[in-house]
């Protein structure tokens, strides 16, 4: 048995939006079955439907279920809009490899971090929080996807085969950042 395809429906919009009681208030998105038609027809028969569907799907992924960038944009209202990229990095054969290419990676991080390129980075701890597998990720600037992935190739653990990665673009809009600067000891400390 096949699962439903969703759709994308005023309704669902309106409530995203921030338009039913306890959102913040965002602009409206007309998001009707006239508008989504652009994007992409919705199938008519049930072998089109059987054909949109992904038994592995991620949110986004199906056309049917995701939105066009403007009118996320247009949705994000006075919030940041700032374009960045993600790096998702993943041992490819173990933690041995990734351990011997670690010096040359860090090395090649702070490299990208002095030149203004990377944001963030660090490992990923396992759930337990007491191990490591070899898992990263790190935030980069770019001007567009296909940099971005330049960049990500360049680092040493890429190159050398230790891991794998995937680059997704990310829009940052909400968040914050404290940092407290001590004028007596000269300290920083970011929160």
């Amino acid at each position: 048995m096949m699962p439903r395809i969703r759709r994308v429906t005023g309704t669902w919009w309106h409530h995203i939006a921030g338009s039913t009681s306890g959102g913040p208030r965002l602009p409206a998105i007309s998001a009707n079955r006239a508008s989504l038609s652009r994007v992409r027809p919705a199938p008519t028969d049930l072998t089109s439907a059987r054909i949109l569907h992904r038994t592995e799907q991620t949110p986004g992924e199906d056309d049917n279920d995701a939105c066009p960038k403007d009118q996320i944009l247009a949705a994000s209202g006075g919030m940041l809009k700032k374009q960045f990229y993600v790096v998702f990095s993943t041992p490819a054969n173990g933690i041995a490899p990734v351990m011997e290419n670690l010096a040359a990676h860090l090395a090649h991080q702070c490299e990208i971090e002095r030149r203004g390129i990377l944001l963030a980075a660090g490992p990923n701890w396992n759930d337990d929080e007491q191990f490591w597998d070899g898992d990263g990720m790190f935030v980069i600037r770019a001007n567009s996807l296909a940099r971005a992935k330049e960049i990500a190739a360049s680092d040493p653990m890429h190159k050398a085969g230790a891991r794998t990665f995937m680059v997704r673009p990310w829009l940052v809009n909400e968040g914050g950042l404290v940092i407290r600067a001590s004028f007596s000891d000269g300290k920083m400390t970011i929160d």
